[in-house]
């Protein structure tokens, strides 16, 4: 949408030359001077951010600065839901995994297999070409409430009677479709502060189309190209700070030893990330973009149909905005929940569900378009 939004957004992070300097050190800073053109008399846009090859976290810092300055914009915005949305740089990055990549994934995490990715070769080369916000967590239940308040929106799990994906806390397992289970309550402990889950595709883009007329700016799912850019911020790892699959604990909640102790045939991280079931989000540390939660907690819708044979038209050029097929029967998941083990929380990893689909692991993050 073209029409500004009746209040102005706030600036919750801006810096200036000296601050940059400061915070992200000498190197990064003559980085972003260098690919923003500071100093020059003209307006014109920084280098985009090229991540193909392996890029330090101040890199990706000092670009997303770069770029705000350009577009006389805070890194992190804030809406009147209270949602904060980061600053994402146009730029390049290699999707999808190698074969090497997947064994070393599916011997790391003996619940994978190859099988599991199959759709992800051939990794490839792809473009973005326009910078865009994403939401620094994934939609909250007190977010997913006020859209309900103010619409009387009923979930698909509502509708249909047919409820969703839930814990019974009497026979100590999840279990699911079962109508007692919707957005609403799914028998853990869930708070506003919680990512809402046992929503479809349909009702995530709901919210969205909800939250641009009331806000006068456009809102919509990311598509799985953003979703993974975003993800990487930079890094050619299988998760977004390093290839150590037990490191995921200090940046999501995976199926993990705390998860583990309650379900006892699960397999996944001997580690603990402190949360069996959904945990709040942002609790975890951020990528170099500034994002929580990319990797496990929920997985996340994205606007894309499924494709098995997507990449491979992509095997010797460049993908440039790619939007996904435009028909099919499933829409794009990424990122891993809280019951996943590490080889389906990668950076790279992509599922597929219809969009009818719900479950109690299953949620979405929204895109801001700029101004």
């Amino acid at each position: 949408m073209s029409a500004r939004c009746g209040q102005t957004i706030p600036a919750v992070a801006r810096v200036d030359s000296l601050a940059t300097a400061a915070a992200l050190g000498l190197a990064a800073f003559l980085f972003a001077m260098t690919t923003d053109g500071a100093g020059a008399e003209d307006d014109s846009p920084p280098a985009p951010f090229d991540s193909k090859a392996e890029r330090k976290p101040a890199e990706a810092k000092a670009a997303q600065a770069a770029w705000a300055r350009h577009l006389k914009s805070p890194v992190e915005v804030e809406n009147s839901l209270g949602m904060k949305f980061r600053l994402i740089p146009p730029g390049s990055f290699l999707r999808g995994s190698t074969k090497e990549q997947l064994e070393a994934a599916a011997k790391a995490d003996s619940a994978f297999t190859v099988q599991d990715g199959v759709d992800e070769p051939p990794q490839h080369a792809v473009e973005l070409t326009k910078p865009f916000l994403l939401a620094f967590t994934e939609v909250t239940r007190g977010q997913f409430r006020k859209f309900v308040t103010a619409t009387k929106y009923m979930t698909e799990a509502e509708r249909d009677g047919e409820g969703g994906y839930g814990f019974n806390a009497a026979a100590g397992k999840l279990e699911g479709r079962k109508k007692q289970f919707t957005w609403k309550g799914t028998g853990f402990p869930q708070t506003d502060g919680h990512p809402v889950v046992n929503v479809t595709w349909t009702d995530a883009e709901a919210f969205c189309h909800w939250l641009s007329e009331k806000e006068q700016r456009r809102y919509r799912l990311p598509t799985e190209a953003e979703w993974e850019y975003a993800c990487r911020a930079g890094t050619l790892t299988a998760f977004s700070n390093g290839d150590g699959a037990d490191g995921l604990v200090s940046v999501g909640n995976v199926a993990d030893g705390t998860a583990r102790a309650k379900f006892t045939s699960w397999s996944g991280l001997t580690a603990k990330d402190g949360a069996v079931f959904t945990q709040l989000v942002g609790k975890y540390r951020t990528n170099a973009f500034g994002l929580a939660d990319m990797h496990g907690n929920v997985c996340e819708w994205c606007a894309d149909w499924h494709s098995g044979s997507e990449y491979a038209q992509f095997a010797s050029k460049t993908a440039t905005d790619p939007p996904g097929p435009s028909t099919g029967t499933a829409r794009i998941v990424r990122g891993g929940g809280w019951n996943n083990t590490p080889g389906l929380c990668r950076s790279a990893s992509r599922r597929r569900f219809p969009p009818s689909d719900r479950y109690d692991f299953l949620g979405f993050r929204v895109v801001l378009e700029p101004e």
